[in-house]
């Protein structure tokens, strides 16, 4: 535990002692005795209910809602919990505030009060600007005691965290007249019987499997073949492609563009089969959204990505993972820099 002294108050103390001292020596008053008395005693006593008020205090962190829409006011509540009867000047506490999805970070340095035997519950405002997991965090806190002389630090791990999903804005979508051509193909396909299939389980591999449902990652880690049983789904789908390897500035915008194209979908009567990169896995994941509120849920899976930037085209791990695919809609940025819904036919 290290203590930082305030030494220009500690300074600025001795000096009013002195002056104190000198008034009770040329007066010989006993007003003046007892302010000395007292400026004595003070000082270790002010010591000792900042050490007491920083073994009892506890500070945590809650998030009152959960689930907002980009740019949109979310809330960080800071709680100090101080069950004595004793208080301190105040409370520095440091807040680190991360998107856990496009790995942005900062931090805040936020002083509250401590109540006697009371706790202080402070609304924090966050300011949702860009889609993901943000995940509030508190590492550390000073107490600082009555008289300003010292700063006791300590050490804590309190986190909470909301989901920020795209804002909903549908004026955008009929600009991209070219994604009912990939509706089209994606609705073909699945009546032609070339479904793609939900993972059900995984299992080793038996003679006769496809090579395309090995799962090479796990498979090296156990040092044997496993396989990934599917459940083929019959419904007719959209495909619809977010590329997560953009710049995250552009992924940002791209999964604006992806949610809102999926809603327009589904307020058509199509469901749509989402498919994102998953980076932590190295594997395409999907989910088929037949719902609002299954959108939401597919984007909170998707959150769960740490996004890195890269030149990797999705198409060839569409390719290598569902050959029997024949379209999907890939929502990305153009060459002009703009965002764009293109139809994608797979070859062969």
């Amino acid at each position: 535990m290290k203590f930082k002294l305030h030494i220009p108050r500690i300074i600025i103390f001795i000096i009013l002692y002195y002056v104190a001292a000198s008034w009770y020596s040329f007066l010989q008053t006993q007003w003046f005795l007892f302010v000395l008395i007292m400026m004595g005693v003070a000082v270790p006593l002010d010591i000792v209910c900042l050490l007491i008020v920083r073994h009892y205090v506890k500070v945590d962190l809650e998030c009152p809602v959960l689930d907002i829409h980009k740019g949109e006011n979310a809330y960080v509540t800071v709680i100090i919990d101080n069950p004595t009867p004793f208080i301190s000047m105040e409370c520095m506490v440091n807040l680190e505030i991360s998107n856990s999805f496009l790995n942005d970070s900062g931090d805040i340095l936020v002083a509250l009060p401590v109540y006697l035997r009371k706790k202080n519950t402070t609304m924090i405002p966050v300011k949702a600007s860009t889609n993901g997991d943000i995940i509030s965090a508190i590492r550390s806190y000073t107490l600082i005691d009555l008289m300003g002389f010292i700063e006791v630090p300590a050490k804590i791990k309190a986190e909470a965290s909301f989901h920020v999903l795209p804002v909903i804005d549908n004026r955008e979508i009929n600009k991209f007249d070219d994604v009912s051509v990939g509706v089209t193909e994606a609705e073909e396909s699945n009546k032609r019987g070339n479904d793609f299939s939900d993972v059900s389980d995984v299992r080793e591999y038996i003679p006769g499997d496809k090579l395309m449902s090995i799962h090479w990652k796990l498979s090296a880690k156990r040092d044997v073949l496993m396989v990934k049983d599917r459940v083929t789904m019959s419904d007719q789908q959209m495909v619809l492609i977010p590329d997560l390897f953009a710049p995250k500035e552009d992924v940002d915008r791209i999964l604006d563009l992806t949610y809102n194209l999926v809603r327009s979908s589904l307020s058509s009567g199509i469901y749509v089969r989402l498919m994102w990169w998953n980076f932590n896995n190295e594997e395409l994941d999907v989910m088929t959204v037949d719902s609002h509120d299954k959108l939401d849920e597919a984007f909170k899976a998707l959150y769960t990505n740490s996004i890195s930037a890269g030149g990797e085209d999705v198409s060839m791990y569409v390719l290598s993972v569902y050959p029997e695919l024949k379209a999907y809609i890939k929502v990305g940025i153009n060459e002009e820099g703009d965002l764009d819904a293109v139809p994608i036919e797979m070859e062969g």
